[in-house]
């Protein structure tokens, strides 16, 4: 939840810690790179300073326009996301139609797209 932090917060209590964590990674295995994909939930206006951790991807959330994101942070790093998690209730269709939507608004090549499906049992 840092996008409900004050820049002074955000930089003190979240993206300081976001730094030390991916500093303190190992970053390789067995000679494979381990990528690592930092997310702030309501984080659009934090996209650059997360790009800027050493991360390799940003994960976006729902509200950020991911055109506006690419625009805003270059190459840097990968985006990932940004489906609306209420599609978890729409039907087959309208899902096809945002991930449609999704990608038709998208002015790169999608590297990569999520949205956690979760079954529960009544």
């Amino acid at each position: 939840m840092g996008g409900v932090l004050t820049p002074r917060d955000y930089n003190e209590f979240s993206l300081r810690y976001m730094h030390k964590i991916v500093d303190g990674l190992i970053r390789e295995n067995e000679g494979r790179r381990v990528p690592v994909t930092l997310f702030t939930k309501n984080g659009g206006m934090w996209l650059e300073s997360i790009a800027a951790t050493g991360c390799d991807a940003v994960g976006l959330d729902w509200t950020i326009n991911i055109a506006d994101a690419k625009a805003r942070i270059g190459d840097k790093v990968a985006l990932q996301g940004n489906m609306d998690p209420s599609m978890l209730y729409a039907g087959h269709d309208r899902i096809r139609q945002e991930v449609a939507g999704i990608l038709e608004g998208s002015v790169m090549q999608v590297q990569a797209m999520y949205l956690t499906l979760v079954t529960v049992s009544t």
